[in-house]
């Protein structure tokens, strides 16, 4: 029975001491909390940026567009002609060749577009990002916040399950970036 007693007593004593240096710790720690999506949202700066990718991405599926009716319409005047029996099979295995040529290149064209709307998004809302972040810092070191973490949801997960509303920075820092 002593050899229990032993091994219980070191682990009672382990975990006294990891939860009295735990709470030492934590009492040296301002921890607040900020809605990140909801800042971001709120800056007129984003609804500029996002109408500016809604133009871009619009004109780039313009042009998709157009180089797919081209190529229908080059399909449909080649389907006619081979129907009429106008082709030879030479000239029909060249068509056919073609347009599965230009319809490679038009599945590439579409994959280049997607890239350059994500390069497009990048480079408008990474400044976003910079002004959320230096107004989060500057509002933290104001306050003797030691760490702040986001709100909100990421992948339907709650990233802050709880958190009192004297911890919730959001608001200063909406007044830090100019809105009120």
């Amino acid at each position: 029975m002593k050899t229990i007693k032993v091994p219980f007593l070191y682990l009672s004593i382990f975990i006294f001491t990891i939860m009295t240096s735990s709470s030492i710790c934590a009492q040296d720690e301002k921890v607040g909390f900020v809605d990140y999506n909801y800042v971001f949202t709120s800056l007129l700066e984003t609804k500029e940026a996002m109408q500016e990718l809604e133009t871009y991405g619009a004109e780039l599926q313009k042009e998709l567009k157009l180089k797919q009716q081209e190529l229908e319409t080059y399909y449909t005047e080649i389907m006619k002609k081979a129907q009429e029996g106008s082709l030879t099979p030479i000239e029909q295995r060249s068509a056919e060749e073609k347009i599965q040529k230009d319809q490679k290149k038009l599945e590439a064209l579409a994959q280049e577009f997607d890239v350059m709307l994500m390069e497009k998004e990048q480079l408008l809302v990474k400044p976003i990002y910079t002004k959320i972040n230096d107004g989060i810092q500057n509002v933290a070191e104001a306050n003797n916040y030691s760490v702040i973490v986001k709100s909100g949801t990421v992948d339907n997960q709650a990233m802050v399950v709880y958190g009192r509303d004297d911890r919730n920075i959001t608001k200063q820092v909406l007044v830090e970036l100019g809105i009120e």
